[in-house]
């Protein structure tokens, strides 16, 4: 119920460049795969990489899940047509063997779960220019960038824990850049309650993101590591961001 395509996204590449592979995913309706975290179940995508000598895997972005909860089971799954993409420095000296491969592994579920996997080879040739672009790339980054969280610095206020929950202390936003909701994707498995809905708190002058801990989760992470999602009032209608968050905690 789950197809994968692997695009690399050049005609050629240099000593030293940075080349980007596409690897997409489309589902079946009504089927999804999992997210790196999958959440209470489910079993996340690997992906195995045997690359060209000194050639190195140096970034992987992929999209933003969506919460899932069925049968009070709460995961975080990606449906209809997920995009990853993946940067691969090339070294200074080009190999004469340009194949690259690539095993994905992963579990597809709808009303029942099966596993899936695809096996994927393919060359890039070494070039004696700067490479071009093929012509798909505009079109399937101009895709992904609506889905990849925003990986720049955000700024955000003071992370502390509060009893059973994390707390994100915010000051007071302008009235046209109210917080409306807001969801938390976290990196960092079996410390966040995923069943307990993540919410916004107000008060005079403040207002307050809440996540949920476990109650045995004694032991925090150095930081509050995930994808927070805001969506947020603007005079032209509802704007939801998404963002990759790592804020030590105080």
């Amino acid at each position: 119920m789950v197809s994968v395509e692997v695009v690399p996204l050049t005609h050629g590449v240099l000593a030293n460049e940075i080349i980007e592979v596409a690897v997409i995913f489309s589902m079946e309706p009504g089927w999804y795969t999992y997210w790196q975290n999958p959440g209470e179940a489910g079993m996340p995508t690997s992906f195995e990489w045997s690359l060209p000598r000194d050639f190195k895997v140096i970034n992987r972005r992929e999209p933003v899940p969506t919460r899932h909860i069925d049968q009070g089971i709460t995961t975080f799954i990606l449906d209809n047509e997920a995009l990853y993409l993946f940067s691969i420095q090339a070294p200074a000296e080009i190999p004469d063997s340009n194949v690259f491969a690539l095993d994905i592994q992963w579990l597809e579920c709808k009303d029942l779960c099966q596993p899936g996997s695809s096996k994927h080879r393919f060359m890039i040739p070494t070039s004696n220019t700067p490479s071009k672009a093929i012509k798909e790339r505009t079109a399937l980054l101009k895709q992904a960038e609506k889905r990849f969280p925003d990986s720049g610095p955000i700024s955000l206020g003071t992370v502390s824990k509060k009893e059973n929950q994390i707390e994100l202390a915010f000051r007071h936003l302008p009235w046209d850049r109210k917080l409306l909701s807001v969801d938390f994707f976290p990196y960092d498995e079996m410390v966040y309650d995923l069943a307990r809905p993540v919410h916004v708190k107000r008060g005079f002058g403040k207002q307050w993101i809440i996540i949920p801990l476990l109650n045995n989760a004694d032991v925090l992470p150095e930081s509050l590591h995930g994808v927070l999602v805001q969506t947020f009032a603007s005079p032209g209608g509802p704007i939801t961001t998404h963002s990759i968050v790592n804020q030590p905690f105080q």
